[in-house]
């Protein structure tokens, strides 16, 4: 039975701000635009103080404006152009412009790309900051295009529009990798998750959905909500997602389950634009009647133990598959376990992705933990030698232990895919490493 949405007093009210479009500046202040109006506004989100604001006289259109790692916040502008403003100089510029509306965009980690969404000729871009040269763009031929994400490293894009299919896009060369469908309504949102493997967007179909890049699969589906989700943003370490709805609730959901944690209104209003503080304690929503309002997350440490306890027996039961890996890594990273980018470097280079220097951090991670990331059959096996591919042991050598105290047979075991014996190794345990099919090595 879906939750009944209760109405909750905000925990704060930052401001009084009209905001189609919110998102979190680098040092957690809050960036505010809205359609149809002329200023995009940087707030600071402890006591709701304006710092400043640019725009120009043709109107802002972009939904969301963003900014750079480098300090410059970019919007799309009535006029069709391109334009950065650095709060800090109050130094503006004109990166480009184009022949239609640029609706959204999206930055890379280091500052050095910008990836934008074009509603008016259907076109998604990359733009080299430092040159305001288009690297390389593609077009939709066959609706608008209205929002697009673009994942930290610059590998992978995603655009949605109203043909009601996310595209995924390799966007330094404008190459399509194909079209994630199911959506059944235009699509009014894109978020990436940390570790830029999968994404969720919202729709006006009144779903949201997550998906997984590596795949192209449907991971998910959110729905609960009554009527069209117009924003979603997801928590910091990529536990949690938060939406909000025409419906008048905002809904918070879990990212590995998709089952709907919280659901809220307030006072009968529509939220327009949500975005988590950079701590992720607080979820900041801006309503209709133009409060920018900031509300408690509740903590949930053991809800994301049990995750990972269920990321790691889907690892496990299915360890051919490589997406509940990419999925598990997702979550890792976003607690500040090493093994999540441990496990990230390994997937890459086993796509053929792998570079010198992630290498030399494959194997630096490898040395300062190998022996705690063997897991559960630790006892049974001599830590030096074992082999990890694809953040798993893959092979490895069994150690004496007396075949009355041979090990439980744990999941764990079915990543190994080739093992040797050290003399005294139990027989028992060496048969039902075969029966899972691992061959035994001379």
């Amino acid at each position: 039975m879906a939750k009944r949405p209760t109405s909750t007093e905000p925990h704060r009210v930052v401001c009084r701000t009209r905001a189609n479009g919110l998102s979190r500046a680098l040092d957690g202040r809050l960036l505010t635009a809205g359609f149809g109006g002329q200023q995009v506004s940087l707030w600071n989100a402890s006591d709701g103080a304006r710092i400043g604001s640019f725009g120009t006289d043709t109107g802002v259109v972009c939904w969301l404006a963003a900014q750079s790692s480098r300090g410059e916040v970019a919007a799309g502008f009535g006029d069709l152009s391109l334009r950065l403003w650095n709060p800090a100089t109050n130094r503006q510029r004109t990166l480009g412009t184009t022949g239609g509306i640029i609706a959204s965009l999206s930055w890379s980690a280091d500052g050095r790309w910008l990836f934008t969404g074009n509603c008016g000729d259907n076109t998604v871009r990359l733009w080299d900051v430092d040159t305001g040269a288009i690297v390389a763009s593609a077009t939709t031929r066959k609706s608008a295009t209205w929002q697009v994400a673009m994942s930290p490293d610059a590998a992978r894009a995603v655009s949605g529009s109203g043909d009601k299919g996310v595209h995924v896009w390799e966007p330094r060369t404008g190459k399509s990798l194909g079209v994630l469908e199911g959506h059944t309504g235009k699509i009014l949102w894109l978020s990436f998750l940390p570790g830029g493997r999968r994404v969720i967007s919202a729709s006006q179909d009144k779903s949201l959905r997550l998906w997984d890049l590596e795949t192209m699969k449907e991971l998910v589906v959110l729905g609960g909500h009554t009527k069209q989700v117009s924003c979603v943003a997801v928590s910091p370490d990529g536990a949690l997602a938060a939406s909000c709805a025409s419906d008048g609730t905002v809904r918070f959901w879990n990212t590995t389950s998709g089952a709907c944690e919280r659901t809220f209104s307030h006072a009968g209003l529509i939220p327009s634009a949500l975005e988590f503080s950079a701590d992720g304690k607080e979820l900041f929503v801006a309503w209709g009647n133009e409060e920018l309002c900031g509300y408690a997350v509740q903590p949930r440490a053991s809800d994301v133990s049990r995750d990972v306890d269920s990321l790691f027996s889907a690892v496990w039961s299915d360890p051919r598959n490589d997406a509940p890996r990419a999925v598990l890594a997702d979550v890792l990273s976003g607690q500040g376990d090493p093994r999540g980018e441990f496990i990230t470097l390994q997937l890459n280079h086993a796509r053929g992705e792998g570079t010198v220097a992630s290498r030399k951090r494959e194997r630096e991670l490898l040395a300062k933990h190998q022996t705690s990331w063997v897991g559960p059959i630790a006892p049974s096996i001599e830590s030096t030698h074992a082999t990890f591919e694809r953040g798993f042991v893959v092979e490895c050598r069994l150690r004496m232990v007396k075949e009355a105290k041979a090990p439980v047979r744990h999941p764990a075991w079915s990543t190994v895919e080739r093992f040797s014996m050290s003399r005294g190794a139990p027989a028992s345990l060496a048969k039902h490493l075969e029966g899972l099919g691992a061959k035994r090595q001379k």
